[in-house]
């Protein structure tokens, strides 16, 4: 199975629709509750219910997922109404905070029902088919960048900077960084020094770069000063950010209670973000909000927010 583990848990929905064409007759038997096998579309929603349930069961590849909500809907279609002749239409919503998305519970929920009114019109009708299954609507899914938006990764570390430790971290966020579609315009590793992070944060801004990845320098130890400087750099605190990253860490690992990390908006216009100094914590984190920082940026440039410039002209 895809592995979707790295994935936040959010609501996501699915429609899908299909068609079973019969002929005339047939609908007006439908319509008349006088087929052979009893009440059709009530039985057809069952089905499709059970269906969209138990798709896990029936899909070796497919994510068991906790479904919330589903609705199925029929609509018997007159000749004169569709170009196929006529039928009955169902439509399927199914809703669910996951992982993943229902679009399988959707679409299998769809052949179900549409399978389960085949085997209760065959007995009268020989000429039945089913048609135009198809995903119709998804939502829930992780915003994309917009062309051209650019961050930097700064690692902020001494042992680094001084050669005693290897950088990992920052080669990973710049890899997760380019693989979601934004440019890095720059890697630099930094001294634990607010003035220097400071001129990296402003040059960063004059560029009209968008994101700043700040990485190392979250944990306890008295050294460990990064978030503290961001903190004090930045305008504005976005404290939901640092909410995510520890809440997906949280469901990983006990541990991540302990890290301090931070996000904020330098500028106006420069969002940034701490990470963790450790490659599997820098992973996870970025993993948790990397697509929610591509719909902060819409926000920020919505009204207001400046493209460049130096931070002290900020109203």
């Amino acid at each position: 199975m895809h592995n979707v583990t790295h994935r936040s848990v959010r609501l996501r929905s699915a429609r899908a629709q299909g068609s079973l064409r019969c002929s005339l007759e047939t609908l007006t038997r439908i319509q008349d509750h006088t087929l052979p096998k009893g009440n059709l579309l009530d039985v057809a929603r069952a089905a499709a219910l059970l269906a969209a349930k138990n798709t896990s069961r029936l899909i070796p590849q497919s994510h068991t997922i906790n479904i919330g909500y589903a609705d199925v809907q029929f609509e018997l279609v007159p000749e004169n109404e569709s170009a196929s002749g006529p039928g009955v239409s169902c439509r399927v919503l199914v809703e669910s905070i996951d992982r993943t998305g229902p679009e399988m519970a959707a679409l299998t929920a769809v052949n179900v029902a549409l399978l389960t009114i085949y085997d209760l019109l065959k007995p009268i009708d020989k000429k039945l088919s089913i048609t135009g299954i198809r995903l119709i609507e998804r939502t829930g899914g992780d915003p994309a960048p917009r062309p051209g938006e650019r961050c930097v990764v700064l690692v902020v570390s001494d042992a680094v900077e001084s050669g005693e430790k290897s950088d990992r971290a920052g080669p990973l966020v710049a890899a997760m960084v380019q693989e979601a579609g934004v440019a890095v315009m720059q890697h630099r590793v930094l001294p634990a020094q607010k003035a220097r992070l400071g001129e990296e944060l402003e040059a960063a801004l004059t560029r009209g770069v968008h994101f700043a990845f700040v990485v190392g320098g979250s944990g306890l130890a008295s050294h460990e000063i990064t978030p503290d400087m961001v903190r004090d750099l930045c305008d504005r605190d976005v404290p939901g950010v640092r909410d995510a990253m520890l809440a997906h860490g949280r469901e990983r690992t006990s541990l991540a209670m302990l890290s301090r990390l931070y996000a904020g908006v330098y500028g106006g216009s420069l969002l940034v973000v701490t990470l963790p100094g450790s490659s599997r914590g820098a992973r996870e984190s970025l993993e948790a909000v990397l697509p929610g920082l591509f719909q902060a940026r819409r926000m920020m440039t919505k009204k207001g927010a400046r493209a460049g410039g130096s931070r002290a002209e900020s109203p």
